[in-house]
């Protein structure tokens, strides 16, 4: 039931092999790692190899050399593994850089770099009566291993559904769903990414809507969060700036600039003396980039957060009650603002009614002692 596949040009099969075996040696075993060493066509061994795992592969390693960039099959398993909503790595094996042309297309994935030096990690491979010693960056694997921890699938963890529970369901009492049904799901960051794959799945599929609410685990089972009404609410005004500061009077979280590294805005622009770097014009997924203070991602920029107040004063930590036409705070600016907009301080407004791809919410709760 393979969990990881790679893909590799046949030039390239010590290579695939060596990797296949430091897999092994982290303690996936050889039935969570598909490689193909017997030419199979490339449709035919991912339809085969999905089947087989039930589904199951839940990660790609694209294995890339100048061989592997110009080989058809591997163009068309790294297309297949997008369609199906896969999680991307490309690790560099030799005579190319991240910042190599060929790799452009693969820019917003996980791009590493296995022939850094030190090469420090060497493997004896055995491939069809030869031998050949091939060395890896130890660095670099353990950046891949740290990776896939991350998404949940490393060694102690397992794939929903379990193959030998063929009815059994998400979680107590709730069954099974499908992509045309609503559906309470509670997972761990692992299960979380292995969501949004689908959900990005359904989106180049052409699906209808999805709308997602995300939580830290163990909230939902335990708060009522599923009851009409529930516990979980919009944030008001001072609370969202208080959570944004996390404990700085500067401008932003980071200090007195921010770049485009550390936030998605529109970088032809630029504050505090900060650098133009970049202008995604786009949103970008939720945890795109390192946590302020107190652990929350993304409260600068990408998209506009609603908050519960009305506009008018700013009153601090007394606001206005909202009513039901006020025109709404938002806060944190998006991917298409000037990085002034994207300020702990700065406050915009709009109506119930508006909606866009740059508009979003932040929930939180009141927790009683």
């Amino acid at each position: 039931m393979s969990r990881l596949f790679i893909s590799h040009a046949g030039k390239d099969s010590f290579e695939a092999i060596a990797f296949h075996d430091w897999l092994v040696s982290e303690g996936w075993t050889k039935e969570d790692v598909f490689l193909d060493l017997h030419d199979i066509g490339a449709g035919t061994r991912w339809k085969e190899a999905l089947a087989k795992a039930n589904e199951r592969c839940e990660a790609v390693v694209l294995l890339a050399s100048p061989s592997s960039l110009a080989s058809t099959e591997c163009r068309l398993e790294i297309r297949m593994a997008e369609d199906y909503g896969k999680e991307i790595i490309v690790a560099i094996l030799y005579l190319l850089t991240p910042e190599a042309e060929e790799l452009g297309v693969y820019r917003e994935r996980q791009i590493v770099d296995l022939g850094l030096e030190p090469r420090d990690a060497t493997f004896t491979v055995e491939h069809k009566g030869q031998s050949k010693a091939i060395a890896f960056s130890q660095r670099t694997l353990r950046h891949i291993k740290a990776r896939l921890d991350q998404l949940g699938i490393s060694p102690t963890t397992f794939s929903w559904r379990p193959g030998a529970l063929d009815t059994a369901t998400p979680y107590p009492g709730f069954a099974g769903f499908t992509q045309h049904e609503a559906a309470l799901f509670f997972g761990r960051a692992g299960d979380i990414a292995r969501g949004l794959a689908d959900m990005r799945r359904l989106r180049r599929l052409g699906s209808g809507q999805v709308m997602v609410i995300q939580a830290a685990s163990g909230v939902g089972k335990t708060s009522g969060a599923a009851e009409p009404g529930g516990p979980y609410r919009l944030l008001r005004e001072a609370e969202w700036e208080f959570l944004a500061r996390a404990g700085t009077t500067t401008p932003f979280a980071t200090g007195n600039t921010i770049t485009t590294d550390q936030a998605n805005f529109n970088g032809n622009y630029s504050y505090g003396g900060g650098s133009k770097v970049q202008n995604r014009e786009k949103t970008l997924e939720a945890g795109s980039f390192a946590p302020n203070a107190f652990g929350l991602h993304d409260m600068h920029g990408n998209v506009w957060e609603w908050t519960e107040d009305c506009f008018g004063e700013y009153q601090g930590e007394k606001p206005a009650e909202p009513s039901a036409s006020c025109r709404r705070v938002v806060r944190g600016g998006s991917g298409l603002n000037y990085p002034d907009d994207v300020r702990s301080a700065n406050r915009f407004r709009g109506t119930s009614g508006d909606r866009d791809y740059y508009v979003g919410f932040r929930v939180g709760r009141t927790l009683t002692p």
